[in-house]
């Protein structure tokens, strides 16, 4: 048991990590797109969506679930599949929680972001990036 805790808290660190690494590739590109080539802010954080979304892939494949070497393509549909779910169930969270409950929207960011973030993680790891 405390083997068990050890190897999810260690895989729980890194997933942190990768979206750490994830925001900051989001910013990173917007932000020379936007300054160093004068792209438009919304196309800038298009692209920059885009790539944070292969780089958080590529990091959950390689650094956070290094245990599960199944097949590419049923990894990438399951991963996109469940992160464009988790934003749409966030963004309609965050809508019934302000709208219909009069929760403040800081406090509810924070709240979603944080269940989110566990509750992605539990979901690759038992079902996207299982390990066989």
């Amino acid at each position: 048991m405390k083997r068990d805790l050890r190897y999810y808290l260690n895989r729980l660190t890194r997933f942190g990590i990768g979206g750490a690494t994830t925001i900051a590739v989001n910013i990173g590109v917007t932000v020379i797109l936007v300054e160093g080539f004068r792209v438009g802010p919304s196309i800038a954080f298009g692209v920059a969506l885009a790539c944070a979304w292969g780089v958080n892939f590529i990091l959950q494949r390689y650094f956070v679930f290094t245990a599960a070497a199944g097949p590419l393509l049923p990894q990438l549909v399951g991963f996109l599949a469940a992160t464009a779910g988790v934003r749409i169930t966030e963004y309609l969270a965050f809508l019934a929680l302000v709208h219909g409950m009069n929760w403040h929207y800081l406090l509810t960011i924070g709240l979603i972001l944080t269940a989110s973030f566990l509750i992605k993680f539990v979901f690759f790891d038992r079902l996207v990036f299982k390990r066989r």
